[in-house]
């Protein structure tokens, strides 16, 4: 089901999949800071944004590790990621030649949740991808969901409840 909803999040424009290197640092927490794609949300341009972790930092709680020194982070809009594969427990987002892709060990994902976040001027889309401790290991986040007048597209939001609609709030794999 995993490589399931994955391939089904790759086949939508505007998503933005924002991957987390968790360190094994005892000190990472699971709490509120973590990057979520908020500032990219409401962008109408096509250039990829970069997330800003501080901003509504203490309010959220959605079990997201915290950035330490020993983490990075990397964005990549779906729209560069024309294909998915799984070979064994590997499953593989876009073309290895290709100007963007990424692997994930699906041995490491037991669960995701679709969650909308309220911010506040908006809210934030989106699907969290979480391992076996609760730490989020990536996202995909609904960008585009606002039109420059701050109101939600009806059409992003359909797709969004469609997908919600499919797979259930929360998913275990």
């Amino acid at each position: 089901m995993l490589l399931q909803l994955l391939s089904d999040l790759v086949e939508i424009d505007d998503i933005l999949f924002i991957v987390q290197n968790v360190s094994n640092d005892s000190s990472a927490s699971t709490d509120n800071g973590s990057v979520d794609g908020s500032d990219s949300s409401n962008s109408n341009s096509n250039s990829n944004s970069s997330s800003n972790s501080s901003s509504n930092s203490n309010s959220r709680n959605n079990n997201t590790t915290t950035p330490t020194p020993n983490n990075a982070i990397s964005e990549i809009k779906s729209n560069f990621l024309d294909t998915i594969k799984q070979k064994e427990r590997w499953i593989t987002i876009g073309d290895n030649d290709g100007p963007a892709h990424m692997h994930i060990n699906s041995d490491l994902i037991r669960s995701a949740k679709f969650i909308q976040e309220q911010k506040p001027q908006r809210t934030s889309y989106s699907v969290r991808f979480f391992d076996g401790m609760g730490r989020r290991v990536f996202a995909a986040f609904f960008t585009k969901m606002y039109d420059d007048s701050r109101q939600l597209i009806p059409q992003r939001d359909a797709i969004y409840c469609k997908l919600k609609q499919q797979y259930g709030s929360e998913l275990k794999f």
